[in-house]
């Protein structure tokens, strides 16, 4: 393959990474402002850091962070603190005052004061046991303590429960969608990661096409102002009697004619240099004045080696191209997802395992509790099991996921198609682009030495002045047309190495943009 040459426009560097694109551009471009020529990667570089897309998609992976965290709450420990007082009034009926009137109590009500403290701890695991520590302790006086000469009373219980579920998991559900989630996270950075390549293509499409309209417009000022000065000779001619007058109204009529196309290139170069502008994020006002500062890139790849290397490129795109990876991932989450919502049609069952002791401690100083006169342990097991008879919620949820499932797996087959013969026609168009190129070469150098021998046989007498025009259209149709062809060769280049996935390489220092993936073939992996 022809390695391409820069001339000495081209940028002092070869490379940017992505991260270093953002941070550069968090500021105006000075040179865009001052009105300097741009260079290539210079407007890439403005591109990715000012383009809508890419700032949208960008939040849109930190929104895809946010929901792999919220996926996460199901495991998160709960601790639960409680602490309460109650002071209670029972009035008493007359037989109970008598009765304790009689024990020297003369009570119209009886009061109860109790105060308690509690802390508990649930946490799901991701096996499905649910773990249920607590501690409790309260606090316990009034009448009955003051009639029976007692102190408060201090009561304590430690509990450690252990809920297992041997139907529908609950971790294993939560589990699936901290799972589905860290898929579309990784499938929102590969959304990124094809927003940043496409508008890397926008952006390199636009500054070869203001490049093209540049010099559209500099070839039919050129053409102009020579009809313009053959006007002028031809009039002098005309006036020494040496040519027909008839010969100076072709002339004007081409001039005319000549002006009109300048004057459209005028209107194809500012809209050439609004489409650049607007994908660099340039305001108006420096959109105005946008230059390019490099030149085309001399030579060509050999086409001949790009149909042999179809298969080779069509493997390395299905295993690179970010679009791909991203609908890859989103197949896989929605296989989760659908797999958990099949988990939540079985039915409910538990066992559940207790397993604790309660402590007594009279007067003050209540957490002795906790240490004091502990009886034996408690022990408790017990079996819960729940089914709805109609499970409309759940069997909904599964009839949607497995469609959103079947969705993907469609999704995913369109998308590896499309890859496929995006390839094989970025393939094809590189190669009749190179092809093109040449030919247009050959038949603009061939049409100006047709030209000169016209110019030469009219001056001599053995031409018209109709033939100098008609090779004069033709000189200038095939100098518009190697333009036209060498933009569309270099659009075709960074079209295939967009379709392969290779405009955007994964480095040490990160991701990043180089002139190679700009200007040459896709290497291989």
């Amino acid at each position: 393959m022809k390695r391409h040459h820069h001339n000495a426009a081209a940028p002092r560097a070869s490379r940017w990474p992505l991260a270093a694109m953002f941070l550069l551009a968090l500021g105006r471009y000075d040179a865009a402002l001052a009105g300097a020529p741009v260079g290539l990667l210079d407007a890439v570089r403005l591109s990715l850091a000012n383009n809508v897309d890419v700032l949208l998609q960008r939040q849109q992976v930190d929104s895809s962070a946010g929901a792999l965290q919220q996926a996460g709450a199901p495991f998160d420990s709960t601790l639960r603190l409680q602490t309460g007082r109650n002071v209670e009034h029972a009035p008493l009926n007359q037989r109970s005052r008598d009765a304790y009137a009689s024990q020297g109590f003369p009570l119209s009500q009886l009061r109860s004061d109790s105060t308690n403290y509690s802390v508990a701890l649930e946490r799901l695991l991701p096996n499905g046991v649910v773990l249920s520590p607590s501690a409790s302790v309260t606090r316990a006086a009034g009448s009955v303590n003051d009639i029976n000469q007692l102190a408060p009373q201090n009561n304590a219980s430690v509990d450690f429960s252990l809920r297992i579920q041997l139907q529908k998991n609950s971790g294993r559900l939560a589990g699936a969608g901290a799972s589905a989630a860290e898929r579309e996270l990784a499938a929102a950075e590969q959304d990124l990661r094809f927003a940043l390549a496409q508008t890397v293509l926008r952006t390199v499409q636009s500054y070869w096409g203001l490049l093209a309209a540049g010099k559209s417009l500099q070839i039919a000022r050129e053409s102009e102002a020579s009809v313009a000065r053959l006007v002028e000779e031809t009039a002098k001619l005309i006036a020494a009697d040496e040519l027909p007058a008839a010969d100076l109204h072709i002339l004007r009529a081409k001039l005319f004619d000549r002006g009109a196309a300048r004057l459209a290139a005028e209107q194809a170069l500012l809209d050439a240099r609004q489409r650049l502008g607007v994908a660099m994020g340039l305001a108006p006002r420096d959109v105005a004045t946008l230059s390019a500062d490099d030149d085309f890139p001399a030579g060509a790849v050999d086409p001949a080696a790009l149909p042999g290397r179809l298969a080779a490129l069509q493997q390395q795109a299905l295993r690179r191209r970010a679009d791909l990876k991203a609908a890859q991932l989103r197949r896989d989450a929605a296989a989760t997802l659908s797999g958990a919502a099949r988990e939540e049609l079985k039915p409910q069952l538990d066992l559940t395992l207790r397993l604790g002791y309660a402590g007594l401690a009279e007067g003050s100083g209540a957490a002795r509790a906790l240490s004091q006169n502990r009886g034996a342990p408690n022990v408790g097991v017990s079996l819960s099991y729940q089914w709805p008879l109609a499970n409309n919620g759940a069997e909904g949820r599964y009839r949607q996921q497995l469609a959103g499932y079947q969705q993907h797996l469609a999704q995913l087959d369109g998308v590896e198609r499309a890859v496929a013969l995006g390839v094989e026609a970025g393939v094809a168009g590189l190669v009749r682009g190179a092809a093109q190129l040449r030919q247009s070469e050959q038949a603009a150098e061939l049409y100006r030495l047709a030209g000169e021998n016209e110019r030469t046989r009219y001056r001599l007498g053995s031409s018209t002045m109709i033939n100098v025009l008609t090779t004069s259209d033709s000189l200038l149709n095939a100098r518009l047309g190697n333009v036209a062809q060498r933009l569309n060769y270099l659009n075709a280049l960074v079209q295939l190495n967009f379709q392969t996935g290779a405009l955007i390489v994964d480095g040490e220092a990160g991701q990043s943009v180089g002139l190679g993936q700009l200007l040459d073939l896709p290497p291989p992996d």
